[in-house]
């Protein structure tokens, strides 16, 4: 769970991190960016209280509301999804522009087997 959590909020920076400031849709912030590299390098065990709730709650939103449709990737959470579990809409926006991108490399990758990637990374995360 922990390694897929890992290379999934990685990707996210990566992604965000990556772009052209011309073509950014949203640019992270400081603060967020300093969540998910805690999140991401930290054992839970270290982890505050919010923090590790804040973890919980990202890995319950990919799980429930990332599904594949038409092989890309989709999400059902809205920004009151973010909110209801106390995190920011600055973390949906993010989750927004980063599917976004990680369709646009599948497309331009030819890249068709995105269900099954997605199927096994949400089975990996809860084991």
């Amino acid at each position: 769970m922990k390694y897929i959590l890992i290379l999934f909020i990685t990707s996210l920076i990566a992604f965000s991190s990556s772009c052209k400031k011309g073509e950014a849709k949203y640019e992270m912030s400081d603060s967020i960016k300093k969540e998910l590299n805690l999140i991401n390098f930290t054992p839970d065990s270290l982890l505050s209280v919010e923090l590790r709730d804040k973890k919980l709650n990202l890995l319950k939103i990919i799980n429930d509301c990332i599904i594949v449709k038409n092989n890309q990737i989709i999400t059902t959470a809205t920004p009151e999804t973010f909110r209801d579990v106390n995190l920011s809409e600055e973390y949906y926006n993010l989750l927004l522009k980063n599917i976004d991108e990680f369709n646009n490399y599948t497309k331009e990758n030819n890249i068709e087997n995105v269900d099954k990637m997605i199927d096994k990374a949400k089975n990996e995360m809860f084991r």
